[in-house]
């Protein structure tokens, strides 16, 4: 339990921290003022560092819907999971995901 602890509590502590860093140099360099675009910046490399949480067969998921693109029922159909079954498995990871930011 403690190697997962390692493997899953380190990478994540580690992007947490590279964000807060991120944010202040932001701050720091913009007269303690931050536009849109910072802003964005910062929630996608807070939502990346979550999704690096995730174990591989939930990242993998993630990456073919929302990054390559593919419907669920395209990935239902390539994987041999059942549609409702798929769904249910993305709706829970993306729960997942909202309570990890919200950390």
């Amino acid at each position: 339990m403690a190697t997962i602890s390692k493997v899953f509590g380190v990478p994540s502590l580690i992007g947490t921290l590279l964000t807060s860093i991120y944010y202040v140099m932001i701050l720091y360099l913009n007269d303690n003022q931050i536009t849109q675009r910072e802003i964005t910046a910062v929630m996608i490399e807070r939502m990346m560092a979550c999704i690096r949480t995730l174990p591989l067969e939930e990242r993998s998921l993630i990456r073919e819907l929302f990054f390559h693109n593919k419907g669920e029922r395209q990935l239902s159909a390539e994987t041999g999971i059942p549609p409702m079954t798929f769904h249910y498995r993305k709706s829970k990871i993306l729960k997942k995901l909202c309570k990890l930011l919200e950390k």
